[in-house]
C-alpha cells in the first residue's frame, strides 16, 4: 500500500471513530447538519481512497472528489456562519418540493397512485410554500441569494465561503473531468506521452483528500470544540508524511 494511502486511511479511521461524539443539542440545526455533512465527507473520502490508483481513468475518483469539495465548502460555511443552516434547510426543502413538481419522475406517479392527484397537488403546494419561506429566511442572512439565477447554486455556496476562485479553478476542472470534457481527455493523452500522469493524478487526489480531512478537523473544532485525542492522533499520522518528505529531500540533496 502506498505510504500516503496508508497514512490517510488510518487518519480517516480515527475521524470515523469520533463520529459518535458529534451529538447536536436538541433543536440545534447547525450542529445537526454539520454532523451529517461531516459523516458524508468521510464516506466520500473513503471511497476515493479505495479508487485512487485502481484505474487509468481520472473520472471515477474525481466524481467523488468533486462531491467531497462541495461537502467541504458546506462544512466551512456551517462552521463560520451559523445562519448557513437556513441555506441547508432551504436546499433540503427545494429538493423535497421537486418531488411533487417533476411529473416525469417515477416517484410522482407512485405518489399519485398512493394518495390521489388532488392530495399530491396539495402536498406539492405545501412543500413549495415551505421552500419559499425557508429561502426567504436564508436570503435574510445571505443577500447574495436574492438576485441569483439559481439561488442555491453550488457557485453561490462557494461565494458565501469567499471561495469563488476555487470554484472557477478546482471545482470547474473536476466538473470537466466528471462530464467527459473532450479537452481534458485530450490533455491527458498528450501528457501521457511525456510523464506518468496517472502517478501525478494519484498524488493530486491524495493531497486533496488530506486537505479535506485537515479542513474538516478545523471546522469540527469550531462547531463542537476541540477533541485533543483525535487531533493528536491525526497529527501523528501527518507527522509520518512529514518525515518521509524530509527524508526524500535529504536524499535528493545528497
Amino acid at each position: 500500500m502506498h505510504t500516503m494511502e496508508r497514512v490517510l486511511t488510518q487518519m480517516l479511521e480515527y475521524m470515523r471513530e469520533s463520529l459518535p461524539l458529534l451529538q447536536p443539542d436538541q433543536g440545534d440545526l447547525r450542529k445537526a447538519y454539520f454532523a451529517l455533512y461531516y459523516a458524508r465527507l468521510l464516506e466520500l473520502i473513503d471511497a476515493a481512497l479505495r479508487l485512487i490508483g485502481q484505474t487509468r481513468d481520472w473520472a471515477p475518483t474525481n466524481v467523488l472528489l468533486r462531491s467531497a469539495l462541495e461537502c467541504s465548502i458546506d462544512l466551512k460555511n456551517l462552521s463560520e456562519q451559523p445562519g448557513y443552516a437556513y441555506v441547508v434547510r432551504a436546499m433540503m426543502l427545494e429538493n423535497r418540493s421537486a418531488l411533487f413538481h417533476f411529473k416525469s419522475q417515477p416517484v410522482y406517479g407512485e405518489l399519485v397512485a398512493e394518495h390521489g392527484q388532488e392530495a399530491v397537488e396539495r402536498m406539492g403546494q405545501r412543500a413549495q410554500n415551505e421552500f419559499r419561506t425557508a429561502l426567504k429566511m436564508a436570503t435574510q442572512y445571505f443577500p447574495i441569494l436574492k438576485n441569483a439565477a439559481r439561488n442555491l447554486s453550488v457557485l453561490n455556496r462557494f461565494r458565501i465561503a469567499e471561495q469563488e476562485a476555487r470554484y472557477q479553478t478546482e471545482y470547474t476542472f473536476l466538473s470537466m473531468i466528471t462530464h467527459n470534457d473532450m479537452a481534458v481527455m485530450a490533455i491527458k493523452e498528450e501528457v501521457d506521452q511525456f510523464v506518468n500522469s496517472d502517478t501525478a493524478s494519484d498524488e493530486s487526489a491524495y493531497n486533496m483528500c488530506m486537505r479535506f480531512m485537515v479542513d474538516a478537523l478545523k471546522y469540527k473544532t469550531a462547531v463542537f470544540g476541540k477533541d485533543d485525542k483525535l487531533v493528536e492522533a491525526c497529527l501523528g499520522c501527518l507527522d509520518i508524511l512529514k518525515r518521509k518528505q524530509e527524508r526524500k529531500a535529504r536524499e535528493r540533496s545528497a
